[in-house]
């Protein structure tokens, strides 16, 4: 649905989060830092989603999105308000055939970006407008929908760290605190978050806790062989020489943080992209720390940082280094 403004307009954007659950269909509550307004909307039309829609009090506090009030008589009555709602789900797994995304929570969506019955975008968290191609399993879609419309933001954000501090509503993390989204609320117990224990954090494209699993320990190991392509099933693998002291032929998840870079399956060992662990065309022989998921397939990776010669940079340095 089209809205056009007007030289005279005024619009006030609000987050989700800065909404207060005190606002109902005639006045709307939100905060601006440690400050309190409320605005009469009593008959104002609401637009949910990208469609006119006849509001409860609850919809005009989502959890995750913006609201937006729109004046046109600059700043007099707001007689328009924008709401969009997104709803937050983990993917589990992506049929590339025929663009069916298939979420955690055992649901499903068709994301078909050229079906013109359903308008429908997906964008990534840096703003570039992507596909159903582009989607992982572990990714976080958080999706503003309506009858004929799809708002997708698609976000492989993490955060790792022990919680120093919990409540309901957010948790401290490396100093940091971060909002519990609903989703995570409704899917995971927050009592199954230990203080002073580590844990991988997925975040959705606005910051927000989605989903969470425990930190695995780090095996440690040397890279013998790599190949891109294993037999007819098309899947990167990876030979290494473990602590064990056995060869190990690994699988790779359908997405693989290297050095903090988060890689798609289909790029970790690509004919033509080198990185850390690939040259283009084999694998760069080096002791490698890793981490598996509980398929045995490597879902994160590092290399060591060679500060044999500074000494300076290895004391500076608390990651994975030679010396």
């Amino acid at each position: 649905m089209a809205i056009f403004l007007r030289e005279s307009t005024s619009i006030i954007t609000v987050d989700a989060s800065d909404v207060l659950k005190d606002t109902t269909k005639t006045e709307f509550y939100y905060m601006v830092g440690d400050k309190e307004y409320k605005i009469p909307i009593d008959g104002a039309k609401v637009v949910y989603n990208g469609q006119v829609k006849n509001v409860t009090a609850e919809e005009l506090a989502p959890d995750v999105g913006t609201v937006r009030l729109i004046s046109n008589n600059r700043g007099g009555d707001y007689d328009t308000i924008l709401v969009e709602s997104y709803t937050d789900y983990v993917v589990k797994n992506v049929n590339y055939d025929n663009d069916t995304v298939y979420f955690t929570d055992g649901s499903s969506m068709i994301l078909d970006i050229s079906d013109a019955s359903v308008s429908t975008s997906i964008t990534d968290s840096t703003g570039k407008e992507i596909e159903a191609y582009d989607l992982y399993p572990e990714d976080i879609l958080s999706i503003a929908e309506s009858d004929k419309y799809r708002k997708v933001w698609r976000s492989n954000r993490i955060t790792e760290g022990a919680v120093t501090e919990k409540t309901d509503d957010y948790f401290v993390i490396n100093g940091e605190k971060y909002t519990v989204s609903k989703a995570f609320r409704e899917e995971q117990s927050l009592e199954t978050i230990e203080l002073g224990t580590d844990f991988i954090f997925y975040l959705n494209f606005m910051g927000k806790i989605v989903t969470a699993e425990k930190y695995r320990d780090y095996m440690y190991g040397y890279l013998v062989n790599a190949s891109p392509v294993g037999g007819l099933d098309k899947k990167p693998y990876l030979k290494i020489y473990t602590e064990e002291k056995e060869m190990v032929v690994y699988d790779t998840a359908d997405r693989v943080m290297l050095n903090g870079e988060s890689i798609s399956k289909k790029d970790i060992l690509h004919e033509s992209k080198a990185n850390e662990i690939w040259d283009g065309s084999g694998a760069i022989r080096q002791l490698l720390r890793y981490e598996t998921d509980g398929q045995n397939r490597l879902v994160k990776i590092e290399t060591a940082t060679d500060h044999t010669k500074n000494a300076e940079a290895a004391e500076a340095d608390e990651g994975f280094s030679l010396d």
